[in-house]
């Protein structure tokens, strides 16, 4: 026989491991009639054993939408109700069965309908020793029923069995059917073979089945047939034969179970309103029986100034010829309530096709009417609340804007009305410098507050070291003898994964706040330490101090304390609130602390520390100016490159230190802190570091300051513009190249 076109492909993927009829066939062994009892009731533990390593479970999940309601799309219900409705939902739907191991490289061989279903699969195969592996299906075929996986395990030598011809079973053999249906272990079932047959299942194929009369039960489905060799000589699939009869009945009951089950009042009427049936949910709905109301006109339950409700549903039902949409009307209860339905009715045909009746389906609302009418007055209190707090932040900002510019023009018209000397037009340009600057403030937070108050506060995360961060914002705040800024920290602080502009600026309100609010002078210290995984920082000062009824309210968009000792201090109540939002972002928590009016602040929040080294990346890209960081990010990443930004050469320096070990190193000349020349100095002095270093920088360099960046270790010096990340990249991709082919 010359194998069909199926079955030579399904030989292939085995990789040989199947043996066809006249493809290398074993010898066939010699048949004997037992000769006694004795020789009959030989074990085929041997046989067993030596299978069932290769003998493994198959499960297979299916997520499958299904249509969640009382009705489903069956032909009983299409009858009853109509057309089909419902909410879709997900669900997981599993199947089991057996299969067998055809091959060293974890090819399985199981049925299709183990694996089939209506929706995505995951298949997961379970060894006999326990172990399990997801697969795939690399072939099936649904004529044959047969389908091949392959387990998701590279390297792993699985235990397989020996293929047989199936051509030189005869009548009579004795056959062994084999599974291992739950995962637990195998179960075998014996019998002889009781017919062979050949059927066409293709227009030029054909195919061999062997009818055993061993026990197959569903979960043995896909397990190997072996005959007493111990070889596979075929795959066991079990025939069911269950009547349409049979099937309808069971689905009819079922369905019914659901309608008398359901919460919902589902009724049944003629078409001149005359209740046919009654389930239980329209006993709980409306309180009357089903012997109280079978019979009866549906109009008992609608109130007297609706008299012709019912008819105009049913008359509007049979003009569309179809369900209504779902509407809301109220019904009367047995006790004389009135209550909210929600009710849609469809017609019910008969076998004919014509509508012969109607079905209701009755879900009490009224209960979720009054929430919602509770939750609306809820939502328009909310409103006027949103509505008065925009009010007082117009009336807040107006007067916030109108101060600084009533200066500014003041002292314009002065400036351009009158001469002055040099030294007071030096003095009023001061003082519109800064009401220029507090307007711009203002200005920008008013703008930032709403950017985070609609979600679009954007962190670019990178290593940053705190210490280095704190000592720039207290460079930043400036020297003052009368507010000291002191800083306390632990000598090896881990590096926090931040946004380092967005904590700056926390860093840099809460300083100033600190100076603001101690108008008699005290030192302001800025502590960390570290806390269950996290670095908390603290600033305290010893100022004017916090009532206690204030400590929950401070972080709210345009609060502010009102006290007479703080009325002349000028602020707009955004700080706080704009630290709270990024200090959250950011995974932290920030509180205030206070014994009480005149007894100092202290602000204390959280950042996330980093606590594993990264050791490995194409790229470390030290740069403070965050745009350009991210725009050179995004030229490696294109190019299948990863990288590592630190915003300053102190945290370039501990990433190093720490094992890091990158392919190549972008540094910016000025840099916060250490500078850019400081730092490849130092990394070109370190031989065991050494690699290709670019320089991008906004500076003017003279040949000789770039021949010492060169004889520093520098591969290239680039100027910051047009088109520099493009040749950053492109230089760093050549250097790495040469130094590749180099080795």
């Amino acid at each position: 026989m010359t194998p069909s076109p199926w079955i030579r492909s399904f030989a292939s993927l085995l990789g040989g491991a199947l043996l066809l009829a006249g493809l290398c066939a074993p010898a066939q062994a010699q048949r004997a009639v037992p000769e006694s009892a004795v020789g009959m009731k030989q074990s085929f533990a041997p046989v067993v054993k030596r299978a069932a390593p290769a003998v493994v479970n198959v499960y297979v999940r299916h997520r499958v939408e299904q249509m969640v309601s009382p009705f489903v799309d069956d032909p009983f219900f299409g009858r009853l109700f109509g057309e089909r409705f419902g909410i879709p939902q997900e669900r997981i739907q599993n199947s089991l069965g057996s299969g067998v191991l055809a091959g060293t490289d974890g090819v399985v061989v199981t049925n299709n309908h183990v694996i089939q279903g209506s929706g995505e699969a995951e298949i997961t195969v379970a060894l006999a020793d326990g172990r399990e592996f997801p697969a795939k299906v690399i072939l099936k075929d649904e004529q044959t029923d047969l389908a091949v996986l392959r387990l998701d395990a590279k390297g792993v030598e699985f235990p397989s069995i020996q293929f047989s011809d199936s051509d030189t079973l005869e009548v009579g053999d004795l056959v062994l059917a084999i599974g291992d249906p739950f995962g637990v272990g195998q179960t075998v079932t014996s019998g002889i073979v009781s017919a062979l047959a050949r059927t066409q299942v293709g227009i030029s194929d054909y195919q061999f089945f062997i009818q055993t009369d061993a026990a197959i039960n569903p979960g043995n489905s896909g397990g190997p047939l072996l005959d007493l060799a111990g070889n596979v000589i075929g795959i066991s699939a079990r025939t069911r034969d269950i009547t349409e009869r049979k099937r309808t009945d069971a689905v009819t009951a079922e369905m019914a179970a659901i309608v008398d089950s359901s919460n919902d009042a589902i009724i049944g009427k003629t078409l001149d309103g005359i209740i046919t049936t009654w389930n239980r949910g329209a006993e709980g709905v409306y309180g009357y029986t089903a012997v109280e109301m079978v019979g009866k006109s549906i109009s008992l339950l609608v109130p007297k100034e609706r008299p012709d409700e019912v008819k105009e549903i049913i008359a509007g039902m049979l003009a569309m010829d179809a369900r209504t949409k779902h509407f809301e009307t109220q019904r009367i209860c047995k006790d004389g309530r009135r209550i909210d339905v929600s009710l849609t009715v469809s017609p019910i045909r008969d076998s004919d096709g014509t509508i012969v009746g109607a079905s209701s389906v009755a879900r009490d609302t009224t209960k979720h009417n009054v929430m919602a009418a509770a939750l609306k007055a809820s939502e328009l209190r909310s409103v006027l609340a949103v509505s008065r707090a925009k009010d007082e932040m117009v009336s807040l900002v107006s007067h916030e804007l109108r101060t600084p510019l009533a200066s500014l023009l003041g002292f314009t018209e002065l400036l351009y009305s009158r001469d002055f000397s040099a030294e007071q037009r030096k003095q009023y340009l001061g003082v519109m410098l800064r009401e220029g600057r507090r307007l711009t403030d203002l200005i920008n937070d008013v703008l930032h507050i709403q950017r985070l108050e609609a979600g679009h506060q954007d962190l670019n995360l990178a290593p940053a070291d705190l210490q280095a961060l704190i000592q720039r914002a207290v460079a930043a705040a400036g020297e003052d003898p009368l507010t000291p800024i002191e800083v306390e920290s632990p000598p090896m602080l881990p590096l926090v994964l931040i946004d380092t502009d967005a904590i700056l600026q926390v860093l840099g309100n809460f300083l100033s706040n600190a100076r603001k609010y101690s108008p008699d002078g005290g030192a302001i210290s800025v502590s960390t330490r570290l806390v269950e995984g996290m670095v908390e920082i603290n600033v305290q000062d010893h100022g004017l101090g916090l009532p206690a009824d204030s400590l929950t309210k401070l972080f709210g968009t345009f609060y502010r304390v009102d006290s007479g000792d703080r009325r002349l201090i000028k602020g707009t109540g955004l700080g706080l609130s704009i630290n709270r939002r990024i200090i959250e972002a950011h995974g932290g928590k920030v509180e205030a602390f206070s014994d009480g009016l005149g007894m100092g602040s202290r602000f204390q929040f959280s950042l996330p520390a980093l606590h594993k080294n990264l050791e490995e990346a194409d790229v470390l890209i030290v740069e403070d100016d965050t745009g350009f960081a991210r725009l050179l990010q995004e030229q490696f990443t294109a190019r299948g490159m990863t990288t590592v930004r630190a915003a300053d050469a102190e945290t370039a320096e501990r990433l190093l230190k720490a094992g890091m070990k990158p392919r190549a190193v972008i540094a910016d000349l000025v840099l916060p802190g250490v500078q850019g020349e400081e730092f490849v100095s130092k990394l070109g002095s370190d031989p065991a570091k050494a690699v290709p270093v670019l320089v991008l920088t906004v500076k003017s360099l003279a040949p000789s300051e770039v021949s010492a960046l060169e004889k520093a270790g520098v591969t290239a010096v680039l100027p910051k513009e047009a088109g520099a990340t493009q040749a950053a990249v492109k230089l760093i991709t050549q250097a790495l190249v040469t130094k590749v082919e180099s080795l």
